[in-house]
Order: structure tokens, then C-alpha cells, then sequence
């Protein structure tokens, strides 16, 4: 029996409902299509892994300086994979591979906490100081020109108080990025 290929589930939020649904489903990727005695958890990390290409391959072949991601290499990949997914929170601990491979020099809290704190603060902290900034981009930018975002939604997220849910910030980041991209290449 083959396994099913790792769904990505769409983030809809900030996008105009009506072209998401013009839009179709996504189409297939092959790293997704998993072997069929793939476990759900191999599928999962190939699939984040396929995220990461944009770091290492996005970039512009123009550009004067070569960007090199030695922990996006081959065996660093290929090491990664070898481990089974019930490892990677062994103990209740995120990342616990990582942990106990680098244990001896990491201090002792690194080392038992459970999980890893993120960037969420400052996203959050950036997205809401630079609102008017962002509205201007995503409002008057490509995405919108084209139907693409939910303007309403936007306005009501940029108007929303930085502490609360309705704030998306890391969304709104990422549709700024997006149109900044945009931008970037059609000019």
C-alpha cells in the first residue's frame, strides 16, 4: 500500500476567499509523494525540508556574493533524515537529537529545557510598529492590485492591538516579503 503524499495545509488567512478558490487545489509536488513504507513523521520533515529551498537555491545567480548554507548540505540532510521522527522530542524534549549531541558544551539550561523559544516577540514587535509601512506596501502593491488579499481582513488585523489574536503578524510579514519579491523582480 503506498502512503498518502504529505498534505500542506493552505494558510488562507489575508487572502481574497474568491481567488483562493479560483486559484484550484495545489499542485503536486514530487518530494511530497512519499515511499510507500514512508512513516507520516518522514514525510512531515521532507516536507519542511522542501521549505528551505528558497534559502538555499532563491537567490539571484547574479549576485557578487555566493551564499553557502552549510547546514543545508547534503550529509547534514542525509544525517538528518537517518533519524527516526520519535526521536526528534525524545524525553519530552524538542530538538532532543541536537541537545544531547551538543550537551557537553551547551549550558545546562539549553540542554533540559523542552522547548525553543522563537522570533515571535520581535515579528510581532516589527509588524506593529511599522503598520502604516506595511499597510502602504500591501495595500498599494501587486497582491491587492490583483484581487489576491483579503483588504478588509488586512485592515482589521493592522488595526487590531499587537497583544491580541486578530494581529497577524507573522502573516502580514510574509505577505510583505511576498510583495516585496514582487517588486524586486518586476522592476
Amino acid at each position: 500500500m503506498r502512503a498518502a503524499p504529505y498534505a500542506w495545509a493552505p494558510d488562507p488567512n489575508l487572502l481574497n476567499p474568491e481567488a483562493l478558490e479560483a486559484a484550484g487545489p495545489r499542485p503536486p509536488h514530487d518530494w511530497l509523494d512519499a515511499p510507500g513504507d514512508a512513516l507520516p513523521g518522514r514525510a512531515a520533515h521532507i516536507a519542511k525540508i522542501s521549505r528551505t529551498q528558497n534559502y538555499a537555491e532563491g537567490l539571484p545567480r547574479d549576485q557578487a556574493l555566493e551564499a553557502v548554507h552549510p547546514l543545508l548540505s547534503q550529509p547534514i540532510f542525509e544525517l538528518c533524515l537517518s533519524i527516526p521522527s520519535w526521536n526528534w522530542v525524545a524525553g519530552g524534549r524538542d530538538r532532543s537529537v541536537a541537545r544531547a549531541a551538543f550537551g557537553p558544551t551547551l549550558p545546562q539550561q539549553t540542554v533540559t529545557r523542552r522547548t525553543k523559544g522563537g522570533p515571535g516577540a520581535f515579528h510581532r514587535q516589527v509588524a506593529h510598529s511599522r503598520a502604516p509601512e506595511i499597510r502602504d506596501r500591501l495595500l498599494g502593491g501587486s497582491l491587492a492590485e490583483n484581487g489576491l488579499l483579503d483588504v478588509a481582513a488586512i485592515e482589521a488585523s493592522l488595526k487590531s492591538r499587537a497583544d491580541t489574536p486578530e494581529f497577524s503578524y507573522d502573516r502580514l510579514l510574509e505577505l510583505v516579503d511576498t510583495e516585496a519579491w514582487i517588486q524586486r523582480n518586476i522592476a
